[in-house]
């Protein structure tokens, strides 16, 4: 175990900043601005606001934006779920000209329902693992999020 194991998140984070690229920093800063407005107002004002006439992204950008969204977590003294990191990814690929699609899905473990966001560009899963994600049920997806009931927005 190296020294820095018992170092607080908050110096671990700090030290691992100044390793950083300024995109990682800047993914940084909008994750935990999108984090902090889906605590706020929730999914629906933040899903509202896309751009939804963008042509759909390329795999390999969702791809990539996703690992680095990934990476910019890791910077955060947040525990990246699911949802922040698919809107995140979301509005990223929306400031790089590209759309794809939000899909919450629900499935039931030993008695009680998890559910999982994840984001697809067409029908490729761009921020998850295509297998674990097939193993939910879609309730919503993009524009059939508003019918999800007000405390799942």
């Amino acid at each position: 175990m190296g020294a820095e194991a018992g170092l607080p998140a908050t110096l671990r984070a700090l030290i691992a900043a100044a390793f950083v690229d300024r995109q990682t920093l800047r993914l940084a800063w909008r994750a935990g601005r999108t984090s902090l407005e889906l605590r706020r107002g929730g999914l629906r004002p933040i899903l509202e606001k896309l751009d939804e006439t963008l042509p759909p992204g390329t795999t390999a950008k969702g791809v990539e934006l996703a690992e680095r969204i990934d990476g910019a977590f890791a910077l955060l003294p947040l525990h990246p779920t699911c949802l922040r990191r698919s809107v995140t990814l979301l509005r990223e690929l929306e400031r790089h000209g590209s759309a794809a699609e939000l899909v919450i899905g629900v499935r039931n473990t030993s008695g009680s329902v998890e559910a999982h966001a994840w984001v697809q560009i067409g029908t490729t899963v761009v921020n998850d693992d295509p297998e674990a994600v097939g193993s939910y049920t879609v309730i919503a997806t993009g524009a059939d999020l508003g019918t999800l009931p007000s405390d799942l927005r």
